[in-house]
């Protein structure tokens, strides 16, 4: 690919400059379509995907703990054997609610080695100089706030929450190894959601590219960054 995108830079050259402007703008336009075509789209879907079975099991886990609250409350009250087997057998189908909760949080890259891992695909990649990397404010994922809720005035379980934690990237380079680092990223074993925000030519032939990726995770806070 570099000997094929040598060759196109000579051929350029010989343009005009005028040209060279108007093929710049199709290149632009012709990257950011491949990129979310080949590597952004099909990773939003996968990750789009796998946020809902998570909002979904949170869900159940929530019902399950409130569940769980409310015959111990009444079990308190009034002792009985029936109760009591109640409140075994909702233990045991919230504790297989969290074993899934927490396989399918491992679905997504861990938010505490985002940076890391970015930075090392970049050098392994090649062809790319990182201008700057942004930790972006956590997000709740079902817009929940912060401030206390009547439930849990009311002392009722405390619902694990799904955060959507995201950095931005600056880089500098070429086309092709954008491409080749959006490969690389879209080949982890783990999920990540992202958008090619900005593409900037005028230094061409290299150019500037801003990234957001995302993750979700069960920590609000970056820890170990």
């Amino acid at each position: 690919m570099n000997k094929l995108w040598s060759q196109l830079l000579a051929a350029i050259d010989r343009r005009s400059l005028r040209e060279r402007l108007l093929v710049l703008v199709a290149a632009i336009a012709l990257i950011a379509l491949v990129a979310d075509t080949l590597f952004i789209e099909p990773a939003r879907k996968a990750y789009k995907a796998d946020q809902t079975r998570l909002l979904e099991t949170r869900a159940r886990v929530a019902g399950l703990e409130a569940s769980v609250a409310s015959l111990q409350a009444e079990l308190a009250a009034d002792p009985d054997a029936q109760t009591k087997a109640r409140i075994a057998a909702l233990e045991h189908a919230l504790a297989q609610a969290d074993s899934r909760l927490a396989e399918a949080i491992a679905r997504f890259i861990p938010a505490d080695r985002m940076h890391d891992v970015l930075r090392a695909l970049i050098t392994q990649t090649g062809g790319l100089q990182l201008q700057a990397l942004r930790s972006l404010p956590p997000a709740a994922l079902d817009g929940q706030a912060d401030a206390p809720t009547q439930a849990a005035e009311a002392d009722t379980p405390a619902v694990a929450r799904i955060w959507k934690r995201g950095v931005e990237l600056e880089l500098r380079g070429s086309y092709p190894a954008l491409l080749a680092y959006l490969r690389t990223v879209e080949q982890l074993p783990w999920l990540l959601n992202w958008d090619l925000l900005a593409i900037d030519g005028k230094d061409y032939p290299d150019a500037a590219f801003t990234l957001r990726l995302y993750t979700l995770s069960l920590d609000k806070e970056w820890i170990g960054v």
